[in-house]
């Protein structure tokens, strides 16, 4: 009779390891958004100030700060502001100021404005037009939050 009264003992103990995993999976997907967020997708648009850790992609209109580690403006994207970022790839269009370490704009893009980066690269058929301003050191820093 013991081994019978200790199996159910047994079997109560594992339980919780099991639950617990299945319990702290929807907060992983939770702290990932908030490290790699897509802003701003489709007709949508956004006028504010954007912070982020991680990387932000704007596929739609936005207008205001951006400061994150990476920012991408898609091809259907639009930003008009300010950006602080280690890595700028503009494929849409962007009209603004940037400090960047590395600014790539894609063939399709339309970009205006004071561009301040360490390295650049610029795809035949950009439009490019304003200041350019080159580093020799590390120019964007971090995200704080």
């Amino acid at each position: 009779m013991m081994p019978q009264s200790q199996a159910p003992a047994a079997t109560q103990a594992a339980a919780p390891p099991v639950e617990q995993p299945a319990a702290s999976a929807p907060v992983l997907g939770v702290l990932q958004a908030q490290i790699k967020p897509t802003v701003s997708r489709g007709a949508g648009n956004f006028v504010g100030e954007m912070t982020s850790k991680g990387a932000l992609h704007i596929d739609g209109n936005a207008k205001g700060t951006v400061q994150a580690e990476s920012v991408t403006v898609g091809t259907t994207g639009s930003l008009n502001g300010s950006v602080n970022c280690r890595k700028f790839h503009v494929r849409g269009n962007f009209t603004g100021n940037v400090i960047c370490d590395e600014l790539i704009i894609a063939d399709e893009a339309n970009v205006e404005g004071s561009l301040t980066y360490r390295s650049i690269l610029v795809q035949r058929g950009a439009r490019v037009a304003g200041e350019f301003v080159v580093v020799d050191g590390e120019c964007s820093s971090p995200p704080n939050h």
